[in-house]
C-alpha cells in the first residue's frame, strides 16, 4: 500500500523538479519558444495550450522535432541552444514580469526538510546552464543543494523524463536504493522486490508536469503534483499519488 500525505513525516529523501515545481518559470519559457518560432516560421500556435500539451516538462530534442520535423536534427539542436540562450537572457532580466520566482512556499518547506534532517536532490530535465542560473538566481543551489552536488540533469542520463532515469539516478545518489536496485528500477523490474517496493517508499517526488510524473512513478516514488502548470486532473491522470497548489498546502502537514 502507498503511503498517504500523513506519511511526509515518515519520508527521509525528497526529489524535486525545478521548472514549475520549485521557481515559477514556464512563462519565460513560453515567451522564448513563441519569440523564435515566429521568427523561424513554426507551423504551430505556441499559446498555452500547446506549450502545456507539447512542451511542459519534455527533453528539447523533442521539443524540437514537433516543432520543426523537416529540420536536420543540426539545426533543430542549433534552434534549442538558441531557445535555451533567450530563455536564460530573459531570467536575468530585472523587470517585474521578466525575472523568475519560486513557487509560494518553497524555501519555507526546504528549510523545513532541513531542519527535520531529511535529504533534498533536484532532478530536472532542464540543460545544467539553466539549472544553476534558476537554483542560483532564487538561492536555492548553495541553501539546500550543495552547490549543484545535489542536482540530476536528465540530459546527463541515459534517457531523460518521462523515463526513470533521473530519478533513480538521484535515488542511488542519496544512497536510497543500490546500484543493484538502480538496476531493476530502470529494467521496470521493481515489482518482483517487495523489499524493494518498501525501500522507495521512502522516498518521494514533487512535479509539475505530465512527463515528470511519469517518470517519477515508474521510478517507484510516491509523487506530489503542483499544480503551477496543469490541473489537477491532468496531474492524476499522469499518476500522481496527491496534488497540492503550492507549499503552503503541505507545510500543515509537518505541524
Amino acid at each position: 500500500m502507498r503511503p498517504g500525505f500523513y506519511s511526509l513525516k515518515q519520508c527521509r529523501h525528497m526529489y524535486f523538479d525545478v521548472d514549475g515545481t520549485l521557481v515559477l518559470s514556464d512563462h519565460l519559457h513560453l515567451r522564448a519558444f513563441q519569440q523564435l518560432c515566429r521568427t523561424y516560421g513554426c507551423e504551430h500556435t505556441i499559446d498555452e495550450s500547446f506549450f502545456a500539451s507539447h512542451i511542459s516538462g519534455r527533453e528539447n530534442k523533442d521539443i524540437s522535432l514537433k516543432l520543426f520535423p523537416s529540420w536536420s536534427l543540426e539545426k533543430r539542436n542549433s534552434f534549442s541552444d538558441e531557445k535555451e540562450t533567450l530563455f536564460r537572457d530573459m531570467c536575468s532580466s530585472q523587470s517585474t514580469d521578466g525575472g523568475i520566482l519560486e513557487v509560494p512556499g518553497a524555501r519555507a518547506f526546504l528549510s523545513l526538510l532541513k531542519e527535520r534532517n531529511i535529504s533534498v536532490t533536484a532532478v530536472t530535465n532542464a540543460p545544467r546552464e539553466n539549472g544553476v542560473l534558476m537554483l542560483g538566481a532564487t538561492g536555492f543551489l548553495s541553501d539546500f543543494f550543495e552547490d549543484g552536488k545535489r542536482v540530476v540533469y536528465g540530459s546527463e542520463c541515459k534517457r531523460a523524463k518521462p523515463f526513470p532515469d533521473p530519478y533513480v539516478t538521484a535515488m542511488a545518489l542519496t544512497n536510497l536504493v543500490t546500484s543493484e536496485e538502480a538496476d531493476l528500477l530502470l529494467a521496470g523490474n521493481q515489482d518482483d522486490s517487495a523489499a524493494l517496493q518498501e525501500k522507495t517508499q521512502n522516498g518521494m517526488a514533487f512535479e509539475d508536469s505530465p512527463s515528470g510524473i511519469r517518470a517519477a512513478v515508474a521510478a517507484g516514488l510516491y509523487v506530489v503534483g503542483l499544480t503551477t502548470g496543469h490541473s489537477e486532473e491532468t496531474l492524476r491522470a499522469a499518476g500522481a499519488h496527491a496534488v497540492a497548489s503550492d507549499y503552503h498546502d503541505l507545510m500543515s502537514l509537518f505541524e
